[in-house]
């Protein structure tokens, strides 16, 4: 049993710098940062990813062919990020509390425009109803992302 936890290890070393590049049957350790308007927004130390797990399309396809060690920056605009701003995902609400209890910047969740249950960012308040802006916050902004691609790996399939 040590000798096979010892291998387990080597096995993924040797994975991770076996010439393995990111692609549609691996699987990526990264650490990234994004920056939205040159201010840092979000940042990870290590992560796994699968390519259906990126949380913007136009990442993964940066990181396409990449391998272990290596640094991407890279700039996602809107479309393969978190797409257009759209204005009427902006909308009126009456909450279930007083509105006297909330302001500007809260964070709300209720139904939509699009009639989903989601979370939105109060812009307004009036007496008995608040604006409610559905976009994601990063709608319609370019991403700034560096990424450092600390280990590829061959995705595990299992056999039929």
């Amino acid at each position: 049993m040590k000798k096979l936890l010892a291998l387990i290890p080597a096995v993924m070393l040797l994975s991770a710098c076996g010439g393995v590049s990111v692609g549609e049957k691996t699987t990526q350790v990264i650490s990234y940062e994004v920056k939205v308007d040159g201010k840092v927004v979000e940042e990870n130390k290590e992560f796994i990813y699968q390519p259906a797990q990126y949380p913007v399309k136009g990442l993964y396809d940066a990181l396409k062919g990449k391998s272990a060690g290596s640094t991407v920056t890279v700039t996602i605009p809107p479309e393969k990020a978190y797409g257009p701003r759209k204005q009427e995902m902006v909308t009126y609400i009456v909450p279930n509390e007083p509105a006297k209890n909330l302001k500007p910047g809260d964070k709300i969740t209720a139904r939509a425009p699009n009639k989903e249950i989601m979370e939105g960012m109060i812009t307004k308040v009036q007496d008995y109803m608040v604006e409610v802006d559905f976009n994601h916050p990063y709608a319609g902004k370019p991403l700034q992302y560096t990424v450092r691609v600390k280990s590829v790996m061959k995705a595990f399939e299992p056999k039929k």
